[in-house]
């Protein structure tokens, strides 16, 4: 696109001040730009600028307290039972059987609060074998194939910065022994800042739009836009087991959390740790305004408070 079929593009958004250094730039520069324009999902940027302005008018008239525990709550206790584990158990293996199961990971952050100039997955955890975030995960994968006996999918969504050293990487670690045709890649799309007040784009730089990706959110955005959601529904997967590749502890694939979620018919199940104080800073599932958009599963696990 030339400067004038970009503020074509950009002038029903009013975002034509994205091009005020233009004449600045030079024809790489100018050509990054561009690309960087045309990758904007301005529809969605309104849209989302619209909700948010939306609900902070509905939150202005709601009382303080809105949130409450979860109804679907499956507690570490109830582990205590031997039937109960077994049975969730079976249910679980007996998905990854028939092939209805694929993994997610989402591995699309760079290492640097690791002091590590690479994507994330690769950096060497592993305390002996210094091994990358990438083989613990994906090892764990191969041996749920084996134990089910068929292949199961690993879809991995990257990000405009890590995604071709993650694929080269995969490459030459021969995919830590998956099947190549098994490991699929995707890219997450990115998300420009806007200012809160005015709602325009912001600049991070003369020529360049302050991007960042569009988070955990847009997964299944990412998904449709890259043929997998279609691809997966065609082998006949029901059921998505999703991780973050900075937690080397996931278990994943796991038979009984599978188990699990299938039995209590839930649309989304979730694994979360209970808080050992109302004050302790770390995230919370709730219910909130009494209401759910889909009939969720919480599986909570208590641990012992830290001694301070």
């Amino acid at each position: 696109m030339n400067k004038q079929e970009l503020l074509e593009k950009l002038a029903p958004h009013n975002q034509e001040h994205l091009l005020a250094f233009w004449d600045e730039l030079s024809p790489e520069e100018q050509q990054l730009l561009a690309r960087e324009v045309e990758c904007i999902d301005f529809d969605l940027v309104s849209e989302l600028i619209a909700r948010r302005a939306e609900k902070h008018q509905a939150d202005d008239g709601r009382p303080g307290e809105r949130a409450e525990p979860p109804q679907e709550l499956v507690r570490q206790s109830q582990f205590l039972d031997e039937a109960f584990v077994e049975s969730a158990a079976a249910a679980g293996n007996e998905l990854l059987k028939a092939g209805k199961v694929a993994a997610i990971l989402v591995a699309g952050g760079q290492g640097s609060r690791l002091g590590f100039d690479a994507p994330k997955g690769m950096f060497p955890i592993g305390p002996v074998s210094e091994r990358p975030l990438f083989q613990i995960l994906c090892e764990q994968v191969l041996a749920r194939s084996r134990q089910a006996g068929c292949a199961i999918p690993y879809l991995i969504m990257t990000s405009a910065a890590t995604h071709e050293p993650t694929v080269e990487f995969f490459q030459q670690k021969k995919f830590f022994g998956l099947p190549e045709d098994e490991v699929f890649f995707f890219q997450q799309a990115s998300l420009p800042a806007v200012d809160d007040s005015s709602h325009r784009i912001l600049h991070a730089e003369k020529g360049r739009i302050n991007l960042s990706p569009d988070g955990h959110g847009g997964i299944l955005r990412a998904m449709k836009n890259s043929g997998l959601l279609a691809k997966m529904n065609e082998r006949g997967i029901e059921h998505f087991y999703y991780h973050q590749v900075d937690n080397p502890t996931a278990i994943v694939l796991d038979p009984v959390f599978l188990g699990l979620h299938a039995q209590q018919n839930s649309d989304m199940s979730t694994k979360v740790v209970a808080k050992v104080a109302p004050e302790e800073k770390m995230g919370v599932v709730a219910t909130l305004d009494g209401r759910r958009k889909s009939s969720s599963t919480v599986i909570c696990r208590q641990r012992k408070p830290i001694e301070r």
